[in-house]
């Protein structure tokens, strides 16, 4: 075992604070594969904690039910003397009883959770709600780029160095790369988001609980995941995802239509609309539906979402970043991000924190294009939550996008 595997007999404070320490949930039936994780995050230099490393689980473990105290003990102290948790899902997890304990004494002492899944085929449905919460990694890829998040890299970050037996192992267990989704995926997921953001229950999940300012106001689960959805067809059109001419049109138009705010304000009926005005991180909590900034230019559309919503694959090619990725570089960012990246982030979302259509009428406008645009896509209709005038400028502003 390497000797970055974690065990002390203390129960004080982990000589290795620090550091990152991770302590790896699985299922016995799993130990092969959590091998292999322990070797990938081990060459990053990251401590970890696995059971077969601990002495004290495994006499424990070999007093049979006399030794289940001591067991709880020292598996709680593994977890206490670790950062984070990475919980491994897989069909032999289900009917387990210690990783679903594991993973909810980790959230009790604060620990960041993610996970990494085998054998889903892409079926997120098929995750322990507990886990869909966290960001769940299907492929070497994500996972390397976790792993160096550890250690203060970004999505953009050189990962090449970290290669040899340690990628080579784990990628007997996992997919080299995240699957490329298809843009019909993407704008169905997009047009799903947007009837949700129709439901005041959503808009309630969203709703700002301070005025004081900040970059990212909101770092909720709901307002990560709808960000994600939102963005991802629009950065689909940046990698040129798809082969299909009529396709790449109607996705940069989407993207047209969250920088071109200033102009669906000014459709009749026009919406007044300063969000530029002098003082506008007092005003926009004063006067939302008019201060707030409810879209951005081509420029920062562009940069951000190359910076958030893309990512460097093992061999260092641009593709989009998984939804568990940006969850986790949403959450880095938060954690740990300086000023610029807080902005930068803070900038790309800024429409829909403390989102409802009477607070951001402009941004709505946006999405009703979109979803007409969306729509066209899919060769469907878009969902019936606009009244009469907003649907009607969502379908002009489609209307000046070329059929293919």
């Amino acid at each position: 075992m390497s000797d970055l595997n974690t065990y002390q007999t203390i129960d004080g404070e982990p000589v290795t604070r620090a550091h990152p320490v991770v302590f790896l949930s699985h299922r016995r039936g799993d130990k092969p594969v959590v091998r292999a994780l322990s070797r990938l995050v081990s060459a990053f230099g990251i401590h970890f904690w696995l059971d077969e490393g601990d002495a004290d689980v495994q006499r424990a473990a070999a007093l049979g039910m006399t030794g289940d105290a001591a067991l709880v003990h020292a598996i709680e102290r593994g977890v206490r003397h670790s950062t984070h948790l990475i919980g491994l899902l897989s069909p032999r997890t289900m009917g387990s009883w210690w990783v679903p304990y594991e993973i909810g004494f980790a959230r009790a002492q604060s620990k960041g959770a993610i996970f990494v899944a085998l054998e889903l085929h892409d079926d997120l449905a098929s995750v322990p709600e507990y886990a869909r919460v966290a960001p769940v990694f299907t492929s070497v890829d994500e996972f390397v780029r976790w792993s160096a998040s550890l250690t203060g890299a970004d999505l953009h970050s050189d990962t090449a160095v970290i290669s040899g037996p340690a990628t080579r192992d784990l990628a007997s267990y996992l997919p080299s790369v995240p699957r490329t989704p298809k843009p019909q995926e993407l704008s169905r997921s997009a047009l799903e988001t947007i009837e949700l953001l129709a439901r005041p229950e959503v808009q309630a999940e969203v709703s700002l609980r301070s005025r004081s300012f900040a970059w990212v106001p909101d770092t909720s689960p709901a307002i990560r995941g709808i960000a994600y959805a939102l963005l991802a067809p629009l950065a689909a059109y940046r990698l040129n995802l798809s082969s299909d001419n009529e396709e790449l049109l109607l996705l940069r138009a989407a993207a047209r239509a969250l920088t071109s705010h200033y102009v669906l304000a000014a459709e009749e009926p026009y919406l007044p609309y300063s969000p530029e005005v002098g003082g506008w991180r007092e005003c926009r909590y004063d006067t939302p539906a008019t201060t707030w900034m409810q879209g951005l230019k081509a420029d920062q559309l562009d940069e951000r979402l190359e910076r958030f919503m893309c990512t460097r694959t093992h061999a260092n090619t641009l593709r989009l970043a998984t939804r568990s990725e940006f969850l986790a570089e949403f959450d880095r960012v938060v954690n740990h991000g300086d000023e610029s990246a807080k902005r930068g982030l803070g900038v790309l979302l800024n429409p829909l924190f403390g989102f409802a259509p009477s607070v951001r009428p402009v941004y709505w406008r946006v999405l009703a294009a979109q979803s007409v645009l969306y729509a066209r896509l899919l060769a469907t209709n878009p969902p019936d939550v606009f009244d009469q005038a907003t649907r009607a400028i969502g379908e002009r502003f489609a209307q000046n996008t070329p059929a293919g």
